[in-house]
């Protein structure tokens, strides 16, 4: 299992890690799989790996259907997501760090707070802080 953690997803893959609550796993796995998605599961550590291949050169509405789709999983599973692997193509002007939902007022402000001339990975987080 950890092997299949570990592989690296085609160059033109892309891999995301969900945080799901347990009583929403089973049913943000379902939808997943029914989008494509090859999956590897934690339930004790409410964690889900899904890849996606694409094609040579991804067409942007594609991509962006996957997007939405994790998003909308991840989302009514009550968790979060990351993409951790894709193509350089797909990274540029995308946050690969998710939602950050009601929290994002507390990380701008940790951040305005610690970094306050904003050297640090500037628009390297998520929601481009």
């Amino acid at each position: 299992i950890r092997d299949l953690q570990l592989e690296v997803p085609a160059p033109l893959g892309l891999r995301f890690r969900l945080g799901a609550l347990p009583s929403r796993l089973e049913s943000a796995l379902a939808e997943l799989r029914a989008s494509g998605a090859s999956l590897l599961a934690y339930p004790g550590l409410q964690l889900v790996y899904a890849s996606f291949s694409l094609d040579a050169s991804p067409d942007e509405a594609d991509v962006e259907a996957i997007f939405h789709n994790v998003k909308s999983v991840a989302r009514s599973a009550g968790g979060g997501y990351v993409c951790e692997a894709a193509p350089t193509s797909v990274k540029t002007g995308r946050d690969m760090f998710g939602d950050l939902g009601a929290s994002g007022a507390i990380v701008r402000a940790l951040k305005q707070r610690f970094d306050p001339t904003g050297v640090l990975n500037p628009g390297r987080f998520a929601g481009r802080i």
